[in-house]
């Protein structure tokens, strides 16, 4: 048997190599190098991230935690400025010169330098002024805000007539702090008169009836005997003083319990025995607490107030220092109360009897739609969620005219948190200062809220949203600003959207946002988010940002962004949107805007969607002040709304009068 002759396949192995060898000589040139992500530059040319197009050499460096010049350093370049806070206010101090970076150099910075006493927490442009000599909301102007009213007194019997109180700190000459006066011109009628005769047909001490009724006069005597012996239809006034009562209760009456010296003067102090007043005996709208203060309550479901089935009426009520498990200040459970001038300041929520953590600082609203207008949030607190109003369980509360301001939370919703399929509406809304871990301003998570006319500037998350967080949520926000929040150390600044059920944005304002990666808005999961006639510019790292499971709609909408920052990602615009400048009327010495209305110079002047008017019947503008709720804007609720036309209040459109629109909007006393 022969052997194989390996020889013979030696010949067929040259052709072989002898081919390609003849097929090379046709070209001196190499196979071109593999740019995988189309930005010009190859592995071999020093691409870092092949699968990223901002990312190659000499890219610009923006603050998104990468290397995107692929120098080897990550955000070297990329400075933002950060402001010393160093009464940890959410203010920086005014005219201090910034630290430079993409993440402050540690706690106590803020975004903004807009505290004109950063060594008091009290003195920020978020408070409001009172009456001490000082300029407590940085607004510079002294006690212009004042928070005491005043009331004529024409017959001289030391109780003033209420329809015509004036809020200032001095009294005009003849008015003084009293109020309930009945009968101005008649020196014998007023609160805790002697009422001589209950056929006479006068109500001398105008508690409601001809007859001697029933009234409080000094702590020496009680408000719960007061309302024992109160008939439905009387006014019990109760004077000046502190009283320590607890779990007080209308039992139900339609009775109106009422001081005359308002709030400030009147307060009623639970010593931590109880709730302060408790509503559960079907209390209707004509029962009406009017001119306290509640304090030290001390309840697993409201401290200051418990309402279960109850809807009666709040003014000129002050809840504070209050502490609970569900509603430091306020609980509600199947009830549609009115509250009007009221204030929650300083009340706790956390871990009680039944439950392992703090819902809602200030107030927990379950199956309730009470109707809230010239209320303010401050300074409220839970270990655990909603430093500030927790809204919860279908419940659909009408906000209007609010401040939320420095209210915090360990869990979701520094100023509020919605859920359990609310549907609450605000209108004229500030959400200011509040900090949380996920959503620092609100946390929106199952819900479909209306949001118009509202501004959501300089809060604080740990993780993400700064300035929102909406998780399966519906919500409509329509002329909206998101300035200046802050997502510590992870993303979107601005506004986080996660998972399906989307909201729509539109004529709306994202600015100025930070976090260590994509400051301004980042998509996760969601796909049907909607953008319309919106800005999204000067934000850290990238102004929105989608990953693969998200693709949001954007039409007429402008995206630019901060210097040596980053525009989009994750995502294509479609041919009706911009990356305009946007042309606001007014910048700071950064180049970061500080007036969000557009210059007359504005590209985006008259070019939002054609289907959508402004106010004066031009096409709309881009932004916030454009579409037909752009004068709306009314923060201040002084009654004159904030100009929307380009340009300054002087260039006001035909037919519209500067003197029927505000200078300040965020100022009640200039207009």
């Amino acid at each position: 048997m022969k052997s194989p002759n390996h020889s013979l396949h030696l010949p067929r192995a040259i052709l072989v190599m002898v081919l390609i060898h003849l097929s090379l000589m046709g070209s001196s040139e190499c196979p071109p190098p593999i740019d995988g992500d189309g930005d010009g530059y190859s592995p071999d040319q020093g691409d870092c991230n092949d699968l990223d197009a901002s990312t190659y050499p000499g890219a610009p460096e923006i603050c998104d935690g990468h290397d995107n010049d692929c120098n080897g350093e990550v955000d070297e370049s990329a400075n933002l400025p950060w402001y010393l806070d160093a009464d940890r206010d959410g203010y920086g101090e005014s005219g201090g010169r910034p630290y430079l970076g993409c993440s402050p150099p540690s706690d106590g910075y803020a975004v903004n330098d807009m505290d004109c006493n950063d060594t008091d927490a009290s003195v920020n442009p978020g408070v409001l002024d009172t009456c001490n000599g000082l300029d407590d909301d940085c607004d510079g102007l002294i006690d212009n805000e004042a928070d005491q009213v005043w009331f004529p007194d024409d017959d001289g019997d030391g109780y003033g007539d209420e329809a015509g109180g004036m809020r200032t700190c001095e009294p005009p000459r003849g008015y003084i702090r009293s109020r309930g006066d009945c009968d101005d011109a008649d020196p014998a009628v007023h609160p805790f008169a002697n009422e001589v005769s209950r056929m006479d047909g006068r109500d001398q001490d105008c508690g409601g009836t001809d007859g001697p009724d029933p009234s409080v006069a000094s702590p020496t005597q009680s408000i719960q005997d007061a309302l024992n012996s109160a008939q439905p239809g009387q006014v019990v006034w109760v004077g000046p003083g502190t009283y320590h009562e607890y779990d007080l209760d209308f039992l139900g009456k339609e009775v109106t319990l009422i001081s005359t010296q308002l709030q400030e003067n009147t307060i009623i102090d639970a010593d931590h025995q109880g709730p302060v007043f408790r509503f559960d005996h079907g209390e209707t709208l004509a029962t009406r607490l009017d001119g306290f203060t509640l304090t030290n309550g001390d309840w697993e479901y409201g401290g200051g107030a418990y309402l279960e089935s109850s809807s009666p009426t709040f003014a000129n009520v002050t809840l504070s220092e209050n502490s609970g498990t569900c509603g430091g200040g306020m609980y509600m459970d199947s009830s549609s109360p009115v509250l009007t001038n009221v204030v929650f300041a300083g009340n706790r929520a956390q871990e009680g009897q039944h439950f392992a953590m703090g819902y809602g600082g200030a107030m927990y609203l379950t199956w309730s739609d009470p109707t809230l207008t010239h209320v303010i949030f401050s300074g409220n607190s839970s270990i655990g969620e909603a430093g500030g109003m927790l809204i919860n369980t279908y419940s659909s509360p009408v906000i209007t005219d609010a401040l939320f301001s420095g209210n915090s939370s360990t869990g979701r919703g520094g100023g509020m948190f919605v859920n359990g399929g609310s549907t609450p509406v605000l209108t004229n809304v500030i959400f200011s200062a509040n900090s949380s871990y996920w959503g620092g301003g609100m946390a929106l998570e199952g819900t479909k809220e209306i949001l118009t006319n509202v501004w959501v500037a300089w809060n604080t998350a740990r993780y993400y949203g700064g300035g929102i967080e909406a998780s399966i949520s519906a919500a409509v926000l329509t002329n909206v600003v998101i300035e200046g929040n802050w997502a510590q150390t992870h993303h979107s600044g601005g506004l986080y959207v996660l998972y399906e059920v989307d909201p729509t944005l539109t004529n709306t304002i994202i600015t100025n946002n930070r976090a260590p990666t994509d400051g301004g808005v980042v998509i996760e999961s969601s796909d049907g988010t909607t953008f319309r006639n919106v800005i999204i510019a000067y934000n850290s790292g990238y102004n929105l940002s989608t990953d693969a499971y998200s693709n949001p709609t954007l039409t007429y909408c402008d995206l630019y962004p901060a210097p040596g920052q980053g525009n989009y990602a994750g995502l294509t615009l479609g041919d009706t949107n911009y990356t305009s400048e946007p042309g606001f009327l007014d910048y700071d010495s950064h180049a970061y805007p500080t007036n969000f209305h557009l210059a007359l110079t504005s590209p985006l002047v008259n070019h939002g969607d054609p289907a959508i008017f402004d106010p004066d019947r031009s096409p709309s503008d881009v932004g916030a002040f454009g579409g037909p709720s752009a004068d709306d804007w009314d923060l201040d609720a002084d009654g004159y709304p904030n100009w929307f036309w380009p340009g300054t209040l002087q260039d006001a459109p035909t037919g519209f009068d500067p003197a029927d629109f505000d200078a300040d909007d965020q100022n009640a006393s200039v207009h």
